[in-house]
């Protein structure tokens, strides 16, 4: 589907896209194209003259952020991030910008719907500067929001781990970390190549962003900036959590060998007595002694109790 919206000084007409060729009657002009066809993709193409590699780069998918500079316009990809279900999934978003037109094609973004239907309120009178570049830093900046949103989600999934790790350590627990590591290397994927795209831009590498829009994607530099920073500092309480696995499970281990050690501490005196009475030799004195099997017995007690008494003196048990 595709459909338009065009820009007079105080007005924005919303067109079919059947009327796509009546684009050329207004100054700016905002083409969204939703869930696209091979054909639409043909029509665009065709009407504003755009280079066979990038409609191939929105045809085959699966392409990291970027922004290429044409002769007269610019072909950006941003990944729109949501979070369902203790999964991230991302959806390629495709711009193209000149000095006259933005076109938008996605499957279904939900950020880029809301403002198209609410284009006559965020970009009405009272907004400055109505240029395609604006509004491409309106709907980059609306898209990039989501990504904070999507942090959030990963902070308290680690804030649970780190509780669940200090309370009962267990495998299942590394295999949540190896799901959290996978979730942030997905963001940071999404984040660091927009933000490098950003940067160009504020170097002046790319003339069809103005001077009196630059202020704005500065804005959107610094919370990538902010992003970038956040995760890696979620990869490492990640990899801290790690470290609590394996010191809780270290010391849930001495704690075990501990106990054996104080077991075998307090049995082994007894059983070294029980083995020497235990041997088949004749002539073993206390055999005849009517009081032997109690004197043996009192005395296996004794060297159990003693070490017992030492230890629990000592705060060992």
């Amino acid at each position: 589907m595709i459909r338009i919206l065009a820009f007079n000084e105080n007005e924005i007409h919303e067109l079919d896209g059947r009327r796509i060729d009546e684009v050329v009657n207004y100054p700016v002009v905002w083409v969204d194209v939703v869930g696209y066809t091979e054909v639409e993709l043909g029509m665009i193409q065709k009407r504003f003259n755009l280079h066979p590699l990038a409609i191939e780069d929105v045809t085959h998918g699966s392409q990291a952020p970027k922004l290429d500079e044409y002769d007269d316009y610019l072909f950006s990809i941003v990944h729109s991030m949501k979070y369902t279900k203790g999964k991230i999934s991302y959806e390629e978003i495709y711009f193209f910008i000149s000095d006259r037109w933005l076109i938008s094609i996605h499957r279904e973004d939900r950020h880029i719907g809301e403002i198209f239907s609410k284009a006559s309120k965020i970009f009405g009178p009272s907004t400055p500067h109505k240029t395609p570049d604006f509004i491409y830093y309106s709907l980059a900046d609306r898209i990039i929001d989501d990504y904070s949103t999507v942090l959030n989600e990963v902070e308290e999934s680690i804030d649970s781990l780190e509780e669940d790790v200090e309370e009962n350590p267990s495998k299942e627990m590394l295999h949540r970390m190896d799901d959290l590591r996978r979730d942030l290397v997905t963001i940071r994927r999404s984040v660091w190549p927009t933000l490098t795209f950003v940067r160009d831009t504020l170097r002046g590498m790319n003339l069809l962003i103005s001077d009196q829009n630059i202020a704005y994607f500065r804005d959107l530099r610094d919370h990538l900036t902010r992003l970038i920073d956040q995760i890696e500092a979620y990869h490492n309480r990640v990899n801290s959590v790690g470290q609590l696995y394996l010191a809780s499970v270290a010391a849930s281990t001495n704690a075990v060998m501990k106990l054996f050690t104080v077991l075998a501490t307090i049995f082994l005196p007894p059983t070294l007595i029980a083995s020497i009475y235990g041997m088949n030799f004749i002539n073993l004195p206390e055999f005849q002694w009517r009081f032997g099997y109690p004197f043996a017995l009192t005395l296996m007690l004794l060297v159990a109790v003693l070490p017992s008494l030492y230890l629990k003196k000592k705060h060992v048990l």
